[in-house]
């Protein structure tokens, strides 16, 4: 039997609901209790008034629940209903903190004290070593670690190498077209992230290269050197195959978690839960 909406307005029903939502530590909770209504099932009844009852006297022991702000994983469910497509840093940082949250509740309302909880308690999704293997692969950042992998270290080293050598060799253009007053400014420039020497215009063919502009005056012109762009082309591969091996990375964290998909989301779902019931 449904209360006629008259009585709930009268019972400023929906004031109270919002009131509560204030202290929800989720979008999806604040949702779920801004839909709730009065029920007149006993057995529903109980079981809530059990829940609440219990945390409620948790408060008295000065027991403290340890839950706090979560995000909204459901860009996290998407992608690993899809084969070949990896969580992206961001939703490894939020998949991370929901990992967190529920291995620190688990803990604590484990308890006997807590067994009207039970059936939320024991949905809850916990995964220790998907969370070292998380913090293996990522800095405190939430960046791809260099270390993440041997083949990404080796990488990372290649392109400090490969830039090292464009530094060495334009430093060495540099100094000689100084050398002999070509120059037009006294530093190496960055253009359109690419290392230039400005040129004065009426020498700009004293240095073989290519050209990537000059100035609004047209008195210098810049030029990436020669000796260079052999080393740039190297560089733009190596940029590709690290791209190429986070993605593979990623995608292998992924798949770690993937068949765990029904378990995260009943996990998930058993958080809100809990945390609707802390702010009734």
């Amino acid at each position: 039997m449904e209360l006629a909406h008259s009585v709930l307005s009268d019972l400023n029903f929906e004031q109270i609901l919002k009131e509560c939502a204030k202290f929800s530590h989720s979008q999806k909770t604040t949702e779920r209790i801004l839909q709730l209504n009065p029920s007149s099932n006993y057995n529903e009844i109980n079981n809530r008034l059990q829940k609440t009852d219990c945390l409620l006297v948790s408060l008295h022991r000065g027991e403290s629940i340890p839950i706090e702000i979560f995000p909204d994983i459901q860009s996290i469910f998407n992608t690993l209903q899809v084969e070949n497509n990896p969580l992206d840093e961001e939703q490894f940082k939020d998949f991370f903190k929901i990992l967190e949250i529920s291995s620190s509740l688990k803990s604590v309302l484990k308890k006997s004290s807590f067994n009207s909880l039970k059936h939320e308690v024991d949905g809850l999704y916990l995964n220790l070593s998907g969370q070292k293997q998380i913090l293996q692969i990522f800095d405190e950042s939430w960046q791809i670690s260099r270390n993440a992998s041997p083949e990404l270290n080796k990488i990372y080293k290649m392109i400090q190498s490969a830039e090292a050598s464009i530094d060495k060799k334009l430093n060495s253009v540099f100094e000689k077209a100084k050398k002999n007053n070509w120059l037009h400014g006294d530093n190496i420039q960055l253009l359109d992230e690419r290392k230039v020497i400005p040129m004065k215009a009426s020498h700009k063919r004293k240095i073989a290269g290519i050209t990537f502009g000059q100035s609004a005056s047209g008195q210098a012109t810049y030029i990436e050197p020669i000796e260079v762009i052999e080393i740039r082309n190297e560089l733009i591969e190596l940029e590709s195959a690290k791209k190429a091996e986070i993605f593979k990375i990623l995608l292998q964290l992924t798949d770690y978690f993937r068949d765990d998909l029904d378990q995260i989301l009943k996990g998930y779902e058993s958080l809100i839960q809990i945390d609707l019931f802390t702010c009734m």
